[in-house]
């Protein structure tokens, strides 16, 4: 908004004559002086156009010429506050949209701009869930209101501060600044939250047939092998597919794959990592693969433990 100055002028006692006419000018960053108004009552409003150092004269006399004069200098701010917004990690961006969890930390920051700075009065944030369309088009996320209470950040905190979203779905992220002479902004932004992890599919294929587990030489599976599918007699031409399957509401895809193998009771992880050109992780003991594997096959006749999440 625009500050607008309120000058009132008054002929005083004992014997005012009044019928009082004011001009007023001012020059800008020590320049030229520009006539803002002449001719004035005794009640006007001064309006600066310009963001800059305004040097004000006002001028006024009465029917007898008695006259008066007030000089006066005003740091004029047009410049809304900055905002800057970022995502921690894990983060996706994908063609249709930004993909979160509600364990990313969401950064923003917010300045003071422009060459006469008024300070910043308040900051507040609030994040509100709407349709699946706003977080898929910029168009519609800023022009979509958000609905949820507004929360302030601590002054102390208005350089960085940190949030983040329980809730999944698309959620509108609007946060507001407003600087000491009533200027404001606010930033949108519009991103999926997704807190459900992918399901893993383990597909065994052909030839196979189910096993009891009871004549293993390295393993205890009178247990395990109980229940279906876990236990498995195959070849070393049977493929083994491994997927993963991300549920909705908010699927972010793109999953990987992590396996680990064992021979014979041993770890053998590396050795398959290699064959599958995979990057095999120490400290987990996990061969981490940035896609799924179609057709996986044991390189060896003998009792394997294979392990893998998405």
């Amino acid at each position: 908004g625009v500050t607008n100055i309120s000058v009132t002028v008054t002929d005083p006692e004992p014997h005012p004559v009044n019928q009082v006419q004011c001009r007023w000018r001012y020059n800008v960053d020590g320049g030229e002086y520009i006539l803002g108004g002449q001719g004035l009552g005794s009640q006007f409003v001064v309006q600066f156009p310009e963001e800059s150092e305004h040097n004000l004269v006002i001028e006024c006399q009465d029917a007898l010429g008695n006259r008066v004069h007030d000089e006066e200098t005003f740091f004029v701010d047009k410049t809304p506050p900055g905002i800057g917004k970022w995502y921690g990690e894990p983060f996706l961006e994908k063609e249709d949209g930004e993909y979160i969890s509600s364990e990313t930390p969401i950064f923003a920051s917010v300045s003071d701009d422009g060459p006469h700075k008024s300070g910043i009065a308040e900051v507040k944030y609030r994040t509100t869930v709407v349709d699946d369309e706003a977080c898929e088009s910029v168009s519609v996320c800023q022009g979509t209101e958000g609905s949820s209470d507004w929360v302030s950040v601590d002054p102390e905190e208005f350089s960085v501060f940190e949030f983040s979203i329980e809730e999944e779905s698309c959620h509108l992220i609007e946060i507001m600044a407003t600087d000491n002479v009533n200027k404001s902004r606010t930033h949108k932004q519009c991103a999926f939250v997704d807190n459900s992890p992918p399901t893993p599919l383990k597909t065994v294929g052909e030839p196979k047939e189910p096993w009891d587990g009871l004549d293993a030489n390295f393993y205890e599976l009178e247990e395990f092998c109980r229940e279906g599918g876990n236990c498995w007699k195959v070849t070393l031409d049977t493929p083994i597919f491994m997927n993963c399957t991300d549920p909705e509401p908010h699927p972010v895809d793109q999953e990987t794959i992590h396996f680990m193998v064992e021979l014979d009771g041993d770890d053998a992880t590396q050795i398959y990592c290699e064959e599958y050109e995979g990057t095999y992780n120490e400290t987990t003991g996990f061969c981490h693969l940035s896609e799924t594997i179609e057709e996986f096959h044991f390189l060896e006749s003998s009792e394997h433990n294979l392990k893998f999440y998405c």
